[in-house]
């Protein structure tokens, strides 16, 4: 992705937001400091349909005098020769010829233009075939070209694959004249067009679905004499494409030699322990207790199985006491006083606090400012709180800005604390989200540059910006937000926190986040003095709030199930390999996924489709199988055969598939 970012135009939002005090203050601020992510984020969304970096990749003007050589042809049957320059089909038999187009990337629109005649100039009905295939699926598209209009119902084109037929009237010259003939493949834009001399003749979808081609196929019926010439392919190379951004691939093979984790404390562990290992799920910014005539119980995020919360204002004795009664860890959003150092026990630590987050977003906020001074800051503060608590977690959450130039600062920010934390809510518009990957590309750099030897954790966004008009952040569905928490647990984030409970906290903010019971208005509405934005949210947005709370709710609980299995050491290829094939795909790799061994034998593959497209995919096995089964679902009715080494399901868009595998 080639985003850029401004940082003189972010750093007057931040201003701005600085005017403002309290929860306002923090959260406006905490949403403009997210417009670096925004623009990052927005490259992702944004998947060009115009086949930017095409090139002519192959070119034939039959100069030479043959099909074999520069480049060379594969008669696929029939008479195919070059006269007086121009390629000649037939009229014998069934002529064919078959160009390999090379390695071209995918989701890249393809071009194939030449100059097409008859020597019988008869309107006769008579075809000559036009094929773009992909080798590798053995599936492509062949349109059906004849002189004759009215030869498919209405028009002398057809492609049978998507079976459409061509505009009304439009067909092949039935002179001995020259017409330029254009095929145009664009996966993204999910089109096939037949262009003749600059007008379109034929559209269709990619029915086939495929994300890419890499064959043409020329061929005649042999009834009359075709000839071509001054052939042209334009597409983009896959050597072109630049390098596969982190976590890219389809397969995660990080953590092969142990999870980065903790305990309950902040202790940092490799392997995983039962009496020990804690996989935090989290909550940012909640209040405690009754405000304003609300009482937030801190049982309802217990319920919904969140172990972890970041609380948004309250004395950290409060917060460790309310922690205490609720069975919560606590990750403290301030830097620690003496006065909050005074708490820690003998053990200098607390059984109740996990971790301190000392700076929110520096990267973004920072920018354009003495981030180095902020930096040696932190190093200093750091270093202060090893001396009183070692064990303890010092870190900062950092915006998902990775690319240049955030990402010299970004990797400095997110390797000095003792976990790695940053946010990324990919969802600005829910029904035109194309793809997630930007979650795997900034965990999977968390991890790399950590040498996957320190703990990720990632904030995932459950909320609404409600007091806003316009482009903002909205809701994610369902399928979504679960697609978010899966896409970061395959990339290796042994951490995740919801942003954020639906409190009062937030609607000061302009945001409206989720909740099993949320509210219109969590004080009075229209806005009283003394009292903060009401900010009151349609009733669309009560009913996702709840939707999203259910969601985290029962994702939470695979967490729990999942965490032996997460915190295991990933599978090796010795022990059990794997292929995955997509059928079409909005991103280099739409499924991404991890094995890891179950604790009660066999295997476990999270899997996380990350486009916005359904898609069926066919997993291959390097071993049998005994049996597959899909986990969280339901389901009962779907199986593998015994003895089969691979499988095929189907992926809604943004779906998860769990797998329990066992080998025969």
């Amino acid at each position: 992705m080639n985003a850029r970012y401004i940082p003189g135009a972010t750093a007057t939002l931040v201003q701005a937001a600085i005017m403002t005090s309290g929860p306002t203050k923090a959260y406006v601020s905490r949403l403009c400091r997210l417009i670096p992510a925004v623009v990052f984020l927005s490259a992702a969304l944004v998947v060009a349909s115009d086949a930017a970096g095409a090139e002519v990749v192959l070119s034939d003007s039959f100069e030479d005098g043959n099909v074999t050589a520069a480049p060379a042809w594969t008669i696929d049957g029939g008479s195919v020769t070059v006269e007086q320059g121009e390629m000649s089909f037939g009229p014998v038999g069934q002529p064919a010829a078959v160009l390999d187009l090379g390695d071209l990337a995918p989701r890249k629109a393809v071009q194939v233009s030449f100059k097409l005649r008859q020597t019988n100039a008869t309107r006769a009905s008579h075809l000559i075939h036009i094929g773009l295939t992909n080798s590798d699926r053995n599936k492509g598209y062949e349109i059906a070209c004849s002189p004759n209009p009215g030869y498919f119902a209405t028009s002398g084109f057809y492609d049978s694959a998507g079976h459409t037929v061509g505009v009304k009237g439009s067909a092949l010259r039935s002179d001995a004249q020259w017409q330029q003939i254009t095929l145009r493949f664009d996966p993204v834009a999910d089109r096939l067009s037949l262009i003749q001399d600059g007008k379109k003749v034929l559209e269709t979808g990619n029915c086939r679905r495929l994300a890419r081609v890499n064959r043409l196929r020329l061929a005649s019926n042999g009834q009359v004499n075709w000839r071509v010439d001054d052939l042209r392919v334009e597409g983009v190379p896959a050597a072109s494409q630049p390098q596969a951004k982190p976590g890219a691939a389809a397969i995660q093979t990080i953590y092969r030699r142990g999870v980065p984790h903790t305990d309950k404390t902040g202790r940092r562990l490799m392997a995983y322990d039962a009496g020990r290992s804690f996989f935090q799920i989290g909550i940012w910014g909640n209040p405690i207790g009754e405000i304003w005539g609300t009482y937030y119980d801190l049982r309802t995020l217990t319920d919904a199985g969140i172990n972890t919360m970041w609380p948004w204002s309250a004395p950290l004795s409060e917060s460790l006491a309310a922690a205490d009664k609720a069975g919560l860890q606590v990750v403290w959003m301030h830097p620690l006083g003496p006065k909050e150092l005074e708490l820690l026990g003998p053990s200098r630590g607390h059984a109740r606090l996990l971790g301190n987050c000392w700076l929110d977003e520096p990267t973004g906020s920072l920018w354009g400012k003495d981030m180095q001074g902020k930096f040696d800051e932190f190093l200093a503060y750091k270093k202060r709180i090893a001396q009183v608590a070692p064990d303890l977690p010092v870190f900062v959450n950092d915006v998902p800005w990775i690319t240049p130039p955030a990402t010299e600062w970004w990797t400095r920010w997110n390797t000095a604390g003792g976990v790695s934390c940053h946010d990324n809510y990919p969802v600005r518009d829910a029904g035109c989200v194309r793809t997630l990957g930007a979650i795997g590309e900034t965990v999977s750099l968390a991890v790399e540059v950590n040498h996957e030897r320190k703990p990720v954790w990632l904030i995932v966004g459950a909320f609404d910006e409600g007091r806003h008009e316009g482009p903002g952040f909205r809701f994610a569905t369902p399928a979504q937000l679960r697609s978010c928490v899966y896409t970061a647990l395959v990339h290796g984030a042994t951490g995740i926190v919801y942003f954020c409970w639906d409190t009062y906290v937030c609607r000061d903010g302009g945001v409206i986040g989720m909740s099993p019971k949320p509210k219109v208005a969590y004080v009075p509405n229209p806005q009283q003095a003394g009292y903060t934005h009401p900010t009151p949210a349609t009733p669309v947005q009560l009913a996702q709030s709840r939707a999203l709370w259910q969601t985290a709710t029962a994702v939470n609980r695979e967490i729990a199930e999942l965490t032996p299995v997460l915190l295991a050491p990933t599978v090796a290829e010795e022990a059990l390999s794997y292929q995955v094939f997509p059928d079409v795909s909005h991103s280099d790799q739409p499924i991404h996924c991890l094995l890891k061994p179950h604790p009660a034998g066999g295997y476990v593959l999270a899997t996380s489709n990350l486009d916005g497209v359904g898609l069926r995919v066919t997993f291959r096995f390097s071993h049998a199988l005994a049996s597959a089964e899909r986990m969280f679902e339901n389901r009962p009715d779907w199986a593998v055969p015994g003895g089969s080494k691979t499988f095929e399901i189907w992926y809604e868009p943004f779906d998860v598939h769990v797998f329990r595998l066992r080998l025969q």
